[in-house]
């Protein structure tokens, strides 16, 4: 699915806005990458900010990876809310349920 997260465009780095050559990141990965992929949950993002030292997967990546996983629960409550005629507590929940935790 493409990314429903606003902003995201795929010629270009959703963080630094440089076009380039860009690399897809899953929000949510590891075991929560398919769930991430059917909700659209993903940028683009250029090699610094994806595999660089302060990347999403980089040593220093946990302030990137807090912001990505914010963004993503946000996106998601929101379309959450309109797909699903859901009230903000209840889109929050939903989250949870596909993620196992809240980020907000």
């Amino acid at each position: 699915m493409n990314s429903i997260i606003p902003g995201d465009h795929k010629e270009r780095c959703f963080i630094c806005g440089r076009y380039c050559s860009t690399e897809e990141h899953h929000i949510f990965g590891a075991s929560d990458r398919d769930i991430s992929e059917r909700y659209g949950l993903k940028v683009h993002l250029c090699y610094e900010h994806h595999q660089g030292t302060n990347g999403a997967h980089g040593k220093n990546g946990k302030k990137m990876q807090e912001y990505l996983h914010q963004t993503g629960q946000e996106t998601f409550e929101e379309w959450a809310k309109k797909r699903f005629n859901l009230t903000a507590e209840e889109a929050r929940e939903k989250f949870r349920t596909e993620f196992r935790k809240s980020y907000l």
